[in-house]
């Protein structure tokens, strides 16, 4: 009996996380107001990866 519960359990997570939600754009940003944005001038992308297992790590970076 307690694997058929710890089955449906896992069984409910699972397609709980399959489920989507609909996001319906609220209206909130006017034309005027997206139009009045100014366009970037400049930017960047900074990131850092580290990964670990038993005994072996790997690092990388990311400067763009």
């Amino acid at each position: 009996m307690r694997v058929r519960g710890f089955l449906f359990v896992v069984w409910v997570l699972l397609g709980a996380g399959c489920s989507t939600v609909d996001v319906a754009p609220d209206g909130s940003y006017s034309r005027q107001a997206l139009l009045a944005q100014e366009p970037l001038a400049q930017w960047a992308l900074d990131g850092r990866l580290s990964l670990s297992g038993g005994k072996e790590s790997w690092s990388a970076n990311l400067v763009w």
